[in-house]
């Protein structure tokens, strides 16, 4: 009987050989077919983001300005120096520096309020929205004037919250601000954009007004309740041809269920072939800095179709996953996050109509990634732009043994890996007579330290790369991706934004960071379109771009067209 199985087997093998020598195994294994590592990366990756109405930025309203007494007097005094009392968040030579140009001068009243003034002005532009600096009642000797200066300073901490988030979690996020610290703007807008960011939180707004005592500013602080529930439905033709290229899903969103300012996210997708994908993610603030922990699972089935429906490929992945966020800067011209996770992968893929050869090939991976996101507002010019970086360390096992026999013969992808990954955009207003057009660009990269498994490859081709070839077009262990946009706003159409654009999108791509074979190891794409986007925050978001190959290069993934068409839409509620 062993002698029956191995001879079956070797029948079996030299069949399989043979299947890949024809032409369309050939083209098969030349196209790295979708596995479930590619499946479940181009899922995460294509996604829509879920957008609700913006909430409004939070203004700290401040008390009223008291009128600054006057002098029409003509009487000048005789100024050799200055004395400042009350300063501790600036060094004396500093703000006396400040005064160097009225120094040893004969100064009026008026003249001697624009020297207060000038310092006053120094605390506000350094983010000290409430400090200011008089003359004192005093009598001059020896030509020194003194200058008195009021820093302000939090008196009382009052709290008026109506959100879905209890009184005692609130009281510890707004506490941050204590009776007795100084009126800094920077921290007190960092507070409240952090309370305005809180899920169950729909609007938070802060005012100032005059404390029980000279110096001091009562802190009133309104929170307003958000959804509850949120979510969206989607339609898109963003998938893989074998996988299924029209694909429809939903996403729900619960906001602070257990009244801590926690978040729940679910997601389903499916497609017009048997791809079925779910995401559950849970999220949820620890202390008032910000710091934010959080859980999610998520798994994909695939069947591929089409030209490949007779190979019965099929196959599943599942990764769960810890992650780690924290606002090291929060403000209204710049924010950067720091994010920390880990995962664990297990992939599974099948070839149905060869069991006994190939069997199930069965990989599992840990890894952890650290990383910086961040986003700002050129105020100047109106623009804005954003980045992120990450670096990816990880182990890959493959289970099966012909398919990690197979491994250690070609690719070695098995074992210690790592990856770095960046982004960067930026949108710039051109201002004028051109003011309903801007310029966009951006570019994205990955480098490698060793061939990579499909799971951690970058891809070229796809509505959000070179738009005239298939998604996951080129996956490669090393590539980088750039895309230029000028864009024209048009007038809006009863609700919401309108926009169209003309771009070029180029991309190059090492397909294996240390090729096995002789084969072409390097790609180039390249490709000329137009793209529109009507968005109306919060209700319904519809995206469509067309492009055209610019350049010979064939699509391998797919069957090759001169152009490719992308839509998506989403439906908000």
């Amino acid at each position: 009987m062993p002698v029956l199985r191995i001879a079956r087997r070797s029948a079996l093998a030299a069949a399989l050989n043979a299947l890949f020598a024809s032409c369309a195994m050939a083209q098969f294994a030349a196209q790295m077919l979708p596995d479930a590592g590619r499946t479940m990366r181009e899922l995460d990756r294509a996604g829509p983001a879920l957008q609700l109405a913006p909430k409004q930025v939070p203004d700290i309203l401040l008390e009223p300005e008291r009128a600054a007494g006057t002098s029409s007097g003509n009487a000048r005094l005789a100024v050799q120096a200055f004395r400042i009392s009350g300063a501790t968040h600036f060094a004396a030579d500093e703000l006396n520096g400040l005064l160097t140009p009225w120094n040893r001068r004969e100064l009026s009243i008026a003249e001697l309020q624009e020297v207060s003034a000038r310092i006053t002005r120094h605390y506000r532009e350094h983010g000290y929205p409430v400090a200011r600096a008089y003359l004192p009642a005093q009598e001059i000797r020896d030509g020194t004037v003194d200058i008195a200066v009021l820093e302000g300073r939090i008196g009382a901490v009052e709290l008026h919250n109506t959100a879905r988030i209890g009184d005692e979690r609130m009281a510890l996020l707004v506490r941050q601000a204590q009776a007795g610290d100084p009126v800094h703007g920077p921290s007190l807008e960092r507070g409240l954009l952090l309370l305005n960011d809180t899920p169950g939180v729909g609007a938070a707004r802060a005012a100032l007004r005059p404390g029980a005592s000279v110096g001091l500013s009562d802190l009133v602080v309104t929170v307003e309740p958000g959804r509850f529930a949120a979510g969206s439905v989607d339609i898109d033709n963003y998938g893989n041809r074998y996988s299924g290229a029209y694909r429809a899903g939903g996403t729900l969103v619960l906001n602070s269920p257990l009244g801590i300012g926690d978040q729940f996210t679910a997601r389903v997708q499916g497609s017009n072939e048997r791809l079925l994908y779910g995401r559950l993610a849970y999220r949820v603030p620890v202390g008032t800095s910000g710091l934010a922990l959080g859980a999610a699972w998520s798994a994909s089935s695939y069947r591929l179709g089409k030209e490949f429906a007779d190979l019965d490929a099929n196959g599943d992945a599942r990764i769960a996953s810890l992650f780690a966020t924290y606002p090291l800067v929060r403000s209204r011209s710049f924010n950067l996050n720091a994010v920390v996770s880990v995962e664990d992968k297990d992939l599974q893929d099948r070839i149905g109509v060869l069991p006994e050869v190939i069997g199930t090939v069965d990989k599992t991976a840990q890894l952890i990634s650290a990383g910086l996101t961040g986003d700002g507002l050129w105020r100047a010019s109106g623009g804005r732009y954003n980045f992120s970086i990450a670096y990816t360390s990880g182990r890959l096992d493959i289970q099966s043994p012909l398919a990690r026999i197979e491994d250690e013969f070609t690719l070695q992808t098995r074992g210690h890996y790592d990856k770095l990954t960046y982004a960067a955009g930026a949108q710039l207003p051109l201002g004028g007579a051109w003011s309903a057009w801007s310029f966009y660009a951006a570019f994205s990269g990955q480098w490698a330290g060793r061939n990579l498994d499909s799971s951690e490859k970058f891809a070229l081709g796809g509505p959000d790369g070179v738009r005239a070839y298939p998604q996951g077009e080129a996956p490669a262990d090393e590539g980088a991706l750039a895309t230029v946009e000028l864009r024209r706003a048009l007038a809006p159409a009863g609700y919401g934004q309108m926009q169209v654009a003309g771009f070029i999108d180029g991309g190059a791509a090492k397909l294996h960071r240390d090729p096995f074979g002789t084969g072409e190891n390097r790609r180039r794409l390249a490709a000329a379109g137009f793209a529109f986007q009507w968005a109306a925050p919060g209700e319904v978001l519809v995206k469509a771009s067309i492009g055209w190959k610019l350049g010979s290069e064939a699509a391998t993934s797919e069957p090759d067209r001169g152009a490719r068409a992308w839509l998506q839409a989403v439906k908000y509620f």
